[in-house]
């Protein structure tokens, strides 16, 4: 199942004009660096060749309808800093559960599935759990894009990373994995990053493959 809809085909914003907010994508209000206007926060742009890309500069989410239990969630998606960026950058991906508030003032509780940031300078890609446990997975290239694909299972609370087309030996537990119940929404947190070729599948029972 197709989780992530985009107006032309699943993975590309091309259809999308430059300069508009892309489908599907808002800021989160619960960070208190989003005080900007959505299309402040994140927008389509053109890139040199033409094509459209993703360009955020705080934490945005996706939501879907309904939480996802049980079977197999991939997402894949290229990536890389937009240019201009500043030397000293961050950017972190993951899907989340967030769980019903137990009172209006407190906000909603979040428990983080696969949690994965990259470190600049140094570019050190490294997963997390709620205890700050670090693996490291690799180190990138600040100036060319990359490739970043989770396999998740939903089963068993773990997951796996293929970064440009290498997979980590051993499947790595999800940040709160003790208490992870549905996925919920996909998040990207950076103060300036370009995304593109997103896509997101859940295939219930099934092993999604690279």
């Amino acid at each position: 199942e197709l989780l992530l809809e985009l107006p032309a085909d699943e993975t590309s914003f091309e259809d999308m004009p430059e300069g508009s907010h892309p489908y599907g994508w808002h800021f989160s209000p619960d960070n208190p660096y989003n005080q900007a206007p959505d299309h402040e926060v994140v927008a389509v742009r053109r890139t040199r060749d033409g094509g459209h890309v993703m360009h955020h500069r705080r934490n945005i989410l996706h939501h879907w309808r309904s939480g996802i239990t049980g079977g197999r969630m991939r997402l894949q998606f290229d990536f890389r800093p937009a240019p201009g960026a500043a030397d000293e950058l961050y950017f972190a991906v993951g899907i989340a559960d967030a769980i019903r508030r137990a009172d209006y003032a407190l906000g909603s509780p979040t428990q983080h599935g696969p949690y994965v940031e990259v470190m600049w300078p140094g570019a050190a890609v490294t997963s997390v759990d709620y205890m700050d446990n670090k693996t490291n997975i690799g180190k990138i290239d600040r100036n060319r894009w990359h490739r970043m694909v989770l396999l998740l299972n939903l089963d068993h609370n773990h997951y796996q990373v293929i970064l440009d087309g290498k997979k980590t030996q051993k499947s790595i537990d999800f940040f709160n994995a003790r208490w992870f119940r549905e996925a919920q929404y996909l998040f990207f947190d950076s103060q300036n990053m370009l995304i593109d070729n997103l896509s997101v599948l859940h295939l219930p029972g099934s092993d999604p493959g690279v």
